[in-house]
């Protein structure tokens, strides 16, 4: 029996269905499998190897800085306020306020000679504009970087 079937013209249509080999894989007929895989090495199209960098080696701090940045953030705001009474010619108001601009490389200078000699020498322009950025925060403070990109000057916007 032939799938439960007696019929042999029911069976003869199932036999030539197939290809008479016996063999019902039919997809493997549809597409020549060797032509669309290459067999060797050669017959792939791959990209070259690219050269190798030398690696740089490179000198980062390798230790750990220890910076009190509350006393580097407070001498800065002493130095932005002591420039302001000196650029302003203001009297001896106890304001806590800046008037007119202070520049950033003048502050740095200022704040590196106010400084104990330990602290300064940790003390470097990112760890100086991070305690300004503080200050920015705290303060209301506006950083205005120049058309020509080579300074900041440093304002204190108008409380409302």
């Amino acid at each position: 029996t032939y799938f439960g079937l007696q019929d042999t013209k029911v069976k003869q249509s199932f036999i030539d269905l197939e290809d008479g080999s016996g063999d019902d894989d039919d997809a493997a007929d549809d597409y020549n499998v060797s032509a669309q895989f290459p067999s060797g090495p050669e017959e792939f199209s791959l990209v070259q190897v690219p050269d190798r960098v030398k690696k740089d080696n490179i000198n980062y701090a390798k230790f750990a800085k220890k910076i009190d940045m509350q006393e580097v953030k407070t001498v800065l705001w002493e130095v932005l306020m002591s420039h302001e009474d000196i650029q302003a010619n203001s009297s001896s108001d106890s304001s806590s306020e800046i008037r007119g601009s202070v520049d950033f490389a003048v502050a740095y200078k200022k704040l590196l000679d106010r400084l104990l000699p330990e602290a300064r020498k940790d003390i470097s322009v990112s760890v100086a504009f991070v305690a300004l950025l503080h200050l920015a925060n705290e303060h209301n403070l506006l950083l205005e970087n120049s058309e020509d990109m080579k300074s900041l000057s440093i304002k204190q916007e108008k409380k409302l």
